[in-house]
């Protein structure tokens, strides 16, 4: 039994900036808990109780070694009450700090406006003996918030939030700079080949951006220039586990006499595969020529045009196309099921035929799997996104399928988003150990974010998880990522208003409980999550207000945005789609000209006082 406020800390003799900043992170969470700040050292006293942490002398001197890995997990040990905190990466020993706060003093990290601990007169812990890996090697969540904020990342246990890697984060990411629609954008830069040369010796297909991948394949040039593009890159960045061919993010594909002759051998997966294969061997025996043979995979997207495996079915077994179209074993599939409705399961072929049917059939063919998978909605950034009862089901598979990758695709241009932390909280675990229950990580997530709120936060989720329910079993709604949810046809007045009631009383409920900054910041969540059901008020049912009503729920709409953090409602802002400030622009607009008509219409001089107005709508009040 140790009492951590009398524990030296022991740093390796010329600590990595790595190990500084998971010893400062320790710190950090000893001066919430009040507990005094361990001094430093490289060694300690005979007698001394210690944590160490990292490749320290006293931790060689026990022989305690960290297994190879990869993704971050860590080793911590007791050893005569004394806690080695140790693992084969760098990020190992930060993520190693954390797991051990968390035994040691309740340490849990929700956001980072709220961290908790354990609130004690005495810390004393006792043995703490864990290895602790990862379940998905790669992890990003791909949010805005994570973006702008990798601290907030690695706290989540995030590895794949930024390419370039802070030293202090650890090692980054394990995708190389070819990571995501790199095959035309990276390795064969348009802006340099896309030339009128080019075009007439058939390099680039004829709709899109996309490479000719069957000239690319034959053709010595484009394929030589490609590899020597590729190894480049595996030369520069000998760290770097996974390498992307991608495709542009568009789903054509060309259609020259030579693809489409493939196209009928192979599929035109099968055409993609073909040329990661040769391009893979390649990069092959450079890497066991110069770098020693390390594990490296070259990645192709299962995306749009490329969804459907390069499979058959003969006398009832799945085979493929060609031998030719089987990955090689240093080539890595990764699946982005674009087009499932996030209600039901991916492998559900009545209402995800093209998912499931995608998943069974590169199970054929390849051996290694990401998966790109998705979290919000892209035309309705504010509307709760329903997987809240198959995402650990979702990720649960993921990890059976043998994915050593995963990416969730949030909101990436916004702040403001709904259940914008809860989200990445569960995400995360989950993405570290998928046997954990999302329904008790999300209860837990939100009494502690909502304080005082948090029954009525209950009660909302509940009624929107009721409502999304009704909409599967009418069929109105299968949750695919492109759905316009913020219509009136989607959510009936009944429904907002009883939403509106839940968070009037909340508020209430703060206001009345809650004191100080504590209250102002619990408000300010729920200001934030409010503008879901606020903005489906005033756009969709904007008729059902008066003049006066209108202005005002657009003005606290705006206000309450802009303290958010709120840019965007929907995908395609930085092309003048989906703004804000568009949005209230139009809004203003409208006001005005309905301003003007009702003066025009209460002027003495009104020749068309005499007409009878029908009002359609019954007035609403406003909302603040």
């Amino acid at each position: 039994m140790a009492n951590l406020n009398s524990v030296k800390l022991i740093l390796p003799e010329n600590p990595s900036p790595s190990v500084l900043f998971a010893a400062d992170e320790l710190d950090s969470v000893f001066a919430l808990c009040r507990l005094k700040k361990p001094e430093r050292a490289a060694s300690p006293a005979a007698g001394e109780k210690f944590i160490s942490l990292g490749d320290t002398a006293v931790k060689k001197k026990y022989g305690f070694e960290a297994a190879k890995s990869i993704g971050g997990g860590y080793c911590i040990r007791t050893l005569d009450g004394n806690y080695f905190i140790y693992s084969y990466e760098p990020s190992g020993v930060i993520n190693g700090v954390y797991g051990f706060l968390e035994r040691a003093v309740g340490y849990r990290f929700y956001a980072m406006d709220e961290i908790r601990v354990d609130c004690r007169d005495v810390y004393e812990t006792g043995e703490i003996d864990v290895d602790d890996q990862p379940d998905f090697a790669g992890r990003r969540l791909d949010s805005f918030y994570l973006y702008h904020d990798p601290v907030y990342a690695l706290r989540l246990r995030q590895n794949e939030s930024c390419v370039d890697a802070d030293p202090r984060l650890g090692e980054g990411t394990l995708w190389s700079e070819l990571h995501d629609q790199s095959l035309a954008f990276q390795l064969v830069p348009l802006e340099k080949y896309k030339t009128e040369e080019n075009i007439a010796k058939g390099w680039w297909s004829e709709k899109g951006d996309q490479l000719c991948w069957t000239k690319a394949y034959y053709d010595e040039e484009l394929f030589e220039l490609l590899c020597a593009s590729l190894i480049d890159d595996v030369r520069r960045e000998p760290d770097k586990k996974f390498f992307m061919l991608g495709q542009t993010d568009n789903p054509y594909y060309c259609e020259c006499e030579t693809c489409k002759r493939d196209y009928e051998r192979y599929g035109v997966s099968g055409v993609m595969v073909r040329l990661a294969n040769k391009l893979a061997a390649r990069v092959k025996e450079f890497i066991d020529k110069e770098q020693g043979g390390r594990e490296h995979y070259v990645c192709i997207f299962a995306y749009l045009q490329t969804m459907d495996p390069p499979v058959r079915t003969e006398n009832n077994m799945i085979v493929p196309l060609d031998e030719s179209v089987v990955a090689a074993d240093n080539v890595m599939i990764r699946i982005a099921p674009i087009e499932s409705g996030v209600l039901y399961s991916h492998l559900d072929p009545r209402i995800n035929p093209h998912s499931t049917s995608s998943f069974i059939g590169w199970r054929t063919v390849a051996k290694h799997f990401a998966v790109w998978d998705y979290g919000t909605d892209f035309s309705a950034y504010t509307v709760p996104y329903p997987d809240w009862d198959v995402l650990g089901k979702n990720l649960r598979f993921f990890k059976e399928y043998g994915a050593v990758d995963l990416l969730t695709q949030l909101p990436a241009h916004t702040c403001g988003t709904e259940f914008y932390a809860m989200k990445m909280f569960v995400r995360s675990r989950l993405m570290w150990d998928v046997k954990l229950n999302e329904q008790k990580l999300t209860e837990e997530f939100i009494d502690a974010y909502y304080g005082t709120a948090a029954p009525y936060m209950r009660e909302y989720l509940g009624v929107l998880k009721k409502h999304y329910a009704f909409l599967k079993e009418n069929a109105a709604y299968t949750a695919t990522i492109y759905v316009p949810l913020m219509q009136a046809v989607y959510w009936p007045m009944k429904v907002l208003k009883r939403i509106e009631r839940i968070f009037r009383n909340a508020f209430k409920a703060v206001k009345n409980s809650e004191t100080g900054e504590r209250r102002a910041l619990i408000e300010k969540r729920l200001r934030c999550e409010s503008l879901f059901y606020r903005l489906i008020m005033f756009d969709a049912y904007k008729h059902r207000f008066t003049l006066k009503q209108q202005t005002e729920n657009v003005d606290s709409f705006e206000r309450d945005a802009r303290e958010a953090g709120f840019i965007a409602y929907a995908n395609g802002w930085k092309f003048g789609q989906g703004k804000l400030e568009t949005l209230i622009l139009n809004h203003r607009k409208r006001l005005q000209l309905m301003k003007h008509a009702e003066e025009f219409s209460a002027a003495d001089n009104n020749c068309l006082k005499n007409f009878c107005y029908v009002n359609e709508f019954p007035a609403e009040h406003s909302f603040k």
